[in-house]
């Protein structure tokens, strides 16, 4: 959040979980406190699995001044136990909001208004086959850059 007013750049606190049946949901928060309640509840939810530095490299977490401060010991990448339905109940109890991730990654992906009624936005993408931005109003395109 500092880097935001050195750089006079707009940071939205978020996270993409993994859910417990294999999608990638983007989670926003107001604020940087919504967010760290919002990781307190993840954190019950992950599957903390043995993560190999020398097979994946280092998780390390930075300041502003690229000083390491934290390393994450264990994988990120793996499911959560959260299913979507429990996700999005937890997000917007702090009030923040979901956007489905790469839905064009899933195939046969059968979309129930029930299951869309959980998001708020969906990313869409040419290569979606299913066209399922279509059942939400709110579209996010993205490229899933992960620099700057």
């Amino acid at each position: 959040m500092e880097l935001s007013t050195s750089f006079d750049m707009l940071v939205i606190p978020g996270v993409e979980v993994s859910t417990s049946e294999g999608y990638h949901v983007v989670c926003l928060f107001r604020n940087l406190e919504a967010a760290s309640l919002f990781q307190s509840v993840l954190e019950k939810y992950l599957n903390k699995k043995t993560y190999d530095k020398d097979l994946y490299g280092y998780q390390q977490i930075l300041d502003v001044n690229d000083e390491i401060i934290d390393e994450i010991d264990y994988h990120l990448s793996p499911n959560s136990n959260l299913d979507v339905k429990t996700l999005s109940r937890e997000v917007k109890k702090i009030g923040g909001i979901l956007i489905f991730a790469h839905p064009h990654k899933y195939k046969n992906l059968e979309i129930s208004d029930e299951f869309i009624n959980y998001f708020d936005g969906i990313e869409i993408n040419k290569k979606d086959p299913n066209h399922i931005y279509n059942k939400l109003k709110k579209n996010f395109n993205n490229s899933d850059a992960h620099q700057i």
